[in-house]
């Protein structure tokens, strides 16, 4: 069952049964967007026809449109202006963006936050996973490592946290942007909260914070703070903010801050393998990494930490970490590059410079 959480609506809920434009203002708002990409995104829609009277259908009548208009899935696209200039779009942009259509024609809709969804690509991964333990891909005595990503990776070795609509109590997913067919997903996942179409959005501000970091890394800590502050303001009980600001913390060498994030972090806590191993890398202490990777024993972050630094054998580790490679190499949210260079000293350790330097002027030549 569905982990209730208390929802935190950002206007009275007689405000919000009213406006139609509701849900597109919330959007607007964490999108950091000024208020005329409401009448743009309304603009877009004006001649979608009438959608039909059941709420799962509406939404793959919304999803056609539009497929219909060009819309492509963008994992890096999430805010409103983004989305509606390029016709991008990822889960989280998507289900906001259908989520507020439906509220403006009249629908009412409910969100999940699922965190490792157990679909055919988590059957799938898990197959592989053990079939590289096994050492069908390359011999133990002398384990290899990919020079490239897959050109399409479908797995994800990694458990991500995902919004999903739920409409009329069945599961709709938003990001199939070639699906047209209605088709049930399965809500199997590792777990599953009950949340707010505010406490999906809060995620936008997160996510900003974590695209600048990326980009400029800690550079404007005080903004990437705002940020986090803005969508615990919307969804106190957003874990993850409090990760990120315990990272902020570290970089800064605030104790208050690093404190606080930690435990708010832990008060908070959940059942699942992203925060097991978070609270492992926020704490060090190894019965985290052990929950993390009984939860999910092909989470490659997990795995690493596991498998290649606290393995004592060099030989072992040296397979363990071709293995977790391999992984990365098929993985959609995990970059093959990134990994190597955040691994350097290990691989080099293990591999020999020369080896690392050859498979970052090969990744380098694939871009």
């Amino acid at each position: 069952m569905p982990e209730n959480i208390q929802n935190m609506p950002t206007v009275p809920k007689k405000e919000k049964e009213k406006s139609p434009d509701y849900c597109y203002k919330v959007f607007q708002e964490v999108s950091g967007a000024g208020p005329e990409i409401v009448s743009e995104t309304k603009k877009f829609f004006s001649e979608f026809p009438k959608l039909p009277k059941d709420p799962l259908k509406a939404a793959f009548a919304i999803k056609n449109y539009l497929i219909d208009s060009g819309f492509e899935y963008d994992d890096k696209v999430f805010c409103m202006q983004e989305m509606l200039e390029k016709k991008r779009g990822n889960c989280l942009g998507l289900t906001l963006l259908i989520g507020a259509v439906l509220h403006e024609r009249g629908f009412q809709a409910q969100y999940h936050i699922v965190s490792h969804s157990k679909d055919a690509n988590s059957k799938k991964e898990d197959e592989v996973f053990e079939e590289l333990n096994r050492g069908e891909y390359f011999d133990y005595d002398n384990p290899t490592l990919p020079q490239e990503q897959a050109e399409h990776p479908t797995l994800r070795f990694a458990p991500l946290e995902h919004p999903q609509l739920i409409l009329g109590g069945k599961p709709f997913e938003s990001t199939e942007l070639e699906e047209r067919e209605i088709r049930l997903w399965t809500t199997e996942a590792e777990s599953v909260k009950e949340v707010t179409y505010e406490q999906v959005a809060s995620y936008v501000y997160l996510d900003r914070a974590r695209t600048a970091l990326e980009i400029k890394g800690y550079d404007n800590e005080k903004g990437l703070e705002d940020l986090c502050e803005k969508c615990l303001k919307i969804y106190p009980e957003n874990r993850e903010a409090y990760n990120l600001l315990y990272l902020i913390g570290k970089e800064e060498g605030n104790q208050d801050l690093i404190k606080s994030s930690l435990e708010k972090y832990l008060r908070i806590g959940g059942d699942n393998s992203l925060f097991f191993y978070k609270a492992y890398l926020m704490t060090g202490d190894d019965n985290y990494l052990d929950k993390a990777l009984e939860k999910f024993p092909a989470f490659v972050l997990a795995f690493m930490e596991k498998e290649v630094y606290q393995e004592k054998d060099p030989k072992e580790a040296k397979f363990n970490l071709a293995v977790a490679a391999w992984c990365v190499s098929n993985s959609a949210p995990l970059r093959l590059k990134d990994f190597y260079v955040a691994h350097e000293k290990k691989i080099t350790e293990l591999f020999g410079k020369d080896k690392y330097d050859e498979l970052i002027l090969k990744l380098d030549q694939h871009v």
